[in-house]
């Protein structure tokens, strides 16, 4: 049977919590991407955008990276663009919402035309 445990291999011991986490992060980027939205979603609802913004953007990355399959990329998109929504930063929003309909439109995605039409004149509450 194959093991699954993390070693330290300076010491021949199991790691500790942090570097099992750091090496679960690496071996399951998508996990991390999805705890990372989620925890995103949860500060902005909670109104802690400056946060939210930080946890969207790495789940972004993590989806970039890796080349996630495009609903979960739409996703992240999405996620991104309403905080910088409510963070007031329409322009962003809008450009991430462009870009999210622009890959539903190519994929086929049903998302397409909910994505388009959150690209909206400034000044509109488009985060709901």
């Amino acid at each position: 049977m194959l093991s699954t445990e993390v070693i330290d291999h300076s010491s021949g011991r199991p790691a500790s919590p942090k570097a099992r986490s750091r090496a679960a992060s690496a071996a399951y980027p998508l996990g991390e991407a999805a705890i990372a939205s989620g925890e995103g979603e949860t500060l902005r609802r909670l109104g802690r955008l400056p946060e939210a913004l930080e946890r969207q953007r790495a789940a972004l990355a993590i989806h970039r990276r890796v080349g996630a399959g495009h609903r979960d990329l739409l996703t992240s998109l999405d996620l991104l663009a309403r905080v910088l929504a409510d963070l007031g930063r329409i322009a962003e929003a809008e450009a991430s919402w462009a870009e999210a309909a622009d890959i539903a439109a190519v994929t086929g995605d049903p998302r397409a035309p909910e994505f388009r039409s959150r690209v909206v004149p400034s000044g509109r509450d488009v985060s709901e």
